[in-house]
């Protein structure tokens, strides 16, 4: 949206409630957009859960979409995040120019949280197509 990058998940951890939530919010994109390494973030001194929770929000080369979202939902800390996140990327007023694309990426986030939210009984059948970009 022609922000600076920091402040996405900045804004993300402001979403979230906890400590370790508001952790992961800050380090949700980090080893997907970054050379830092999961390991690295172990040596840093991370507890477990924190690393296994931004484990589970990385996207990860070649993963099906679908694939990725159920390993989020697999982890409560991860889903509460990735939930922040898709709110914050589908908002309209981050970007000042909308364009129809804008549109399409928003309604796939919104798609997203819905599948993130949804009971497990009814996800055999639900479609998720992923946001062209994360």
């Amino acid at each position: 949206g022609g922000h600076p990058y920091i402040e996405h998940p900045i804004k993300v951890s402001g979403m979230v409630h906890g400590r370790a939530a508001k952790i992961v919010a800050l380090l949700h994109d980090v080893c997907e957009d970054s050379d830092v390494t999961l390991e690295d973030l172990r040596e840093a001194g991370f507890r477990a859960r924190i690393v296994k929770a931004v484990d589970a929000v990385t996207k990860r080369k070649g993963e099906r979409y679908r694939h990725y979202m159920l390993r989020v939902r697999a982890n409560r800390l991860a889903t509460r995040v990735k939930i922040a996140d898709a709110t914050h990327n589908s908002d309209y007023s981050r970007i000042s120019d909308y364009s129809e694309e804008d549109k399409k990426r928003s309604e796939r986030y919104i798609n997203t949280i819905m599948f993130l939210k949804m009971p497990k009984r009814k996800l055999k059948h639900y479609t998720i197509e992923k946001p062209p970009i994360d």
